[in-house]
């Protein structure tokens, strides 16, 4: 089963759900449009542009991946006719339709294979709660 997440639409204290928060479990869009995250048999509607599925990949933290979510990582290069070098990359974790696979996307990179990361991989935001670092990312915008 995979995992999913999203932003609660509307709060129910009476369930201990607050608004605007994130939730986790399966995922259930239902006929009229409306997306919900089933957690413990409990459905909860989120708003759809939040939803993220997880990659089944953890940081160097131990925190789990969703898609959705800005990473930052040291990546080292090396060529037989160029020095090594090393450059901090931050991306957005994307699942890649084309190849079928989790990736990584920034305004230099098409797209970044996810096993191509090293183990330095942290979350550092993710493209809901972080607008300004999501523009940064993608577009160099301050």
């Amino acid at each position: 089963m995979r995992i999913y997440r999203g932003k609660s639409k509307e709060g129910n204290k009476s369930r201990g759900i607050m608004k605007n928060r994130w939730v986790y479990g399966w995922l259930e869009v239902w006929a009229d449009g409306a997306y919900f995250i089933n957690k413990e048999g409990m459905g909860i509607e989120v708003i759809p542009e939040t939803v993220g599925q997880s990659t089944g990949l953890k940081d160097k933290h131990g925190t789990e991946i969703f898609e959705g979510d800005i990473l930052s990582w040291v990546s080292c290069y090396t060529r037989e006719w160029l020095e090594s070098y090393t450059k901090v990359i931050q991306a957005i974790v994307i699942w890649w339709e084309q190849d079928g696979r989790w990736g990584l996307q920034n305004r230099e990179e098409i797209f970044i294979p996810m096993e191509s990361m090293t183990g330095s991989n942290e979350i550092i935001g993710n493209i809901t709660d972080n607008l300004e670092l999501y523009k940064q990312v993608m577009e160099g915008g301050e």
